[in-house]
């Protein structure tokens, strides 16, 4: 779980979240097991096959959940912590410097969090091409820009 927060006080924005996060990925496994009828008391075998269970590995207290962007903007973000083999801190990173190479300047936060939305989406897509058939269960990431 993560917790992400933006406060304004007098003194500008505070943009703070914990570091905590989770390795955890995802087993398959085929399971066998009688049931007894409690009516008739017949004996059934079912057999459940590619059932999936999460698996969580560590916790590491190390996660870069908050960073600046741009100079201006601070973005936490939540959830899944890698896209497209790269962790969210770096892809962004990388996304900033595409930006000010661009000459692209920001017009408002919306602006900002629709290009950080955009690239998410990209970088996701490398992971699942039609994330319209992704499972519900399925790790999602989620950004919150402020500035």
């Amino acid at each position: 779980m993560t917790l992400v927060i933006a406060l304004r006080s007098p003194d500008g924005i505070v943009l703070a979240g914990d570091t905590l996060t989770t390795i955890a990925g995802w087993r398959e496994f085929d399971s066998e097991a009688d049931v007894t009828c409690p009516g008739c008391s017949t004996r059934i075998g079912v057999r459940l096959e590619n059932q999936k269970d999460q698996a969580f590995a560590s916790t590491l207290p190390h996660a870069q959940k908050v960073f600046p962007f741009l100079g201006r903007y601070g973005v936490g973000k939540y959830n899944e912590s890698r896209l497209a083999g790269q962790n969210v801190r770096f892809a962004m990173r990388l996304l900033e410097g595409e930006l000010r190479e661009e000459g692209w300047k920001a017009e408002s936060v919306r602006a900002v969090a629709e290009k950080i939305g955009e690239r998410v989406h990209a970088l996701a897509k490398r992971r699942m091409p039609d994330l319209a058939q992704a499972a519900d269960e399925q790790p999602t990431i989620g950004c919150m820009v402020s500035g």
